[in-house]
């Protein structure tokens, strides 16, 4: 792995969260297929509840699993922001 990718925030954060703590995505509610892997659009993804630019921290309690598409199209948005849209 990248030097510089190896201490990235979220890249931290997946190896602290693990992928075994829940299989439904928080924006869609459509279980995650943790044997998918990136770059598929349907593959697991940490997303951060409260973003990391909104104020957010990478620590386990901000964390939750999403599909990489959902996580995606939510981008910086917040929880009341995923709450509104149609998913």
């Amino acid at each position: 792995m990248n030097e510089h990718l190896r201490h990235h925030p979220n890249v931290v954060a997946r190896r602290r969260y693990g992928r075994t703590v829940d299989t439904t995505c928080w924006l869609c509610g459509h279980t995650i297929d943790h044997t998918l892997r990136w770059p598929n659009l349907w593959s697991h993804s940490v997303d951060h509840i409260i973003p990391l630019d909104r104020g957010g921290t990478s620590d386990t309690t901000n964390l939750t699993d999403a599909h990489l598409t959902c996580n995606s199209r939510r981008g910086a948005g917040t929880t009341e922001h995923h709450t509104s849209q149609q998913w």
